[in-house]
């Protein structure tokens, strides 16, 4: 990645101005997780199996979740184009169960990076499109479960707290596609993962009082947990196809 940035910092400086249009961007844009996770989908459907006589509705999954990306960034565009770009990006969604009293166990999936970003592909007049390489410099996932009504009892109560990521570092391949009107510039971006951090780390709840108990890491695997011998816990990796959509402003240089 950094012979990557280097190299594009290199054709940069030696793409000649008469030859191309180099710009300033910077702006924000609305992004979507595809998510598609089975350690996620065997904890909505454990959880439902210990709890099927007593749910109203059961967890639906976590769809689609939404947020905003902002950046900073350099662009050339001309028969070749390319750019440069720092980025944070954020996503999140909710899911919910609902008990037969009214009582829901309530669940907020929230995801930030810090990315550095290479382009290079085709430039046609005010258009381009472009290979896409994103480097998570600082991937963070935290899991936030509640539980509202009445009282709980202590399998539930034990569920309850804020389980986070170690942050880590995940690589996406992709493309992008723009169009220019000064001073404005369009951007779509459609991006997967080739590589996410976390293969050997899982959410945990660091408060004092998870870290003493057996129930500090988020279950995977509802059943075990539930009954209290060691169980299967939700790791790191979770992550999905990208959309992003931006709007953003630039100078010409």
């Amino acid at each position: 990645m950094i012979f990557l940035f280097a190299t594009l910092v290199l054709l940069f400086s030696l793409t000649p101005t008469a030859s191309a249009q180099r710009y300033v961007t910077f702006g924000s844009g609305l992004g979507l997780l595809m998510l598609d996770n089975q350690e996620l989908n065997r904890f909505r459907e454990s959880y439902g199996q210990v709890n099927a006589a007593d749910l109203y509705q059961t967890f639906r999954g976590f769809d689609g979740p939404a947020g905003l990306r902002w950046e900073i960034g350099l662009r050339s565009i001309a028969e070749h184009s390319m750019a440069l770009t720092i980025a944070s990006q954020g996503w999140q969604s909710q899911d919910q169960a609902e008990f037969n009293n009214g009582d829901r166990r309530n669940l907020l999936l929230k995801f930030s990076r810090i990315t550095l970003e290479g382009e290079y592909g085709l430039g046609t007049g005010n258009h381009f499109i472009n290979a896409l390489v994103v480097f998570s410099l600082k991937r963070s996932i935290t899991m936030e479960s509640s539980y509202s009504g009445g009282n709980p009892g202590k399998l539930e109560k034990s569920l309850s707290g804020t389980y986070k990521n170690t942050p880590d570092i995940a690589f996406d391949v992709g493309f992008s596609a723009g169009y220019i009107r000064e001073p404005l510039l369009f951007i779509l971006r459609l991006t997967l993962p080739v590589y996410s951090g976390g293969s050997d780390t899982f959410l945990l709840d660091r408060s004092k009082s998870a870290r003493l108990s057996e129930f500090s890491i988020f279950p995977a695997d509802y059943i075990s947990y539930a009954a209290g011998i060691p169980y299967a816990g939700l790791r790191s990796t979770i992550d999905g196809f990208k959309i992003t959509l931006m709007a953003m402003l630039v100078l010409p240089f």
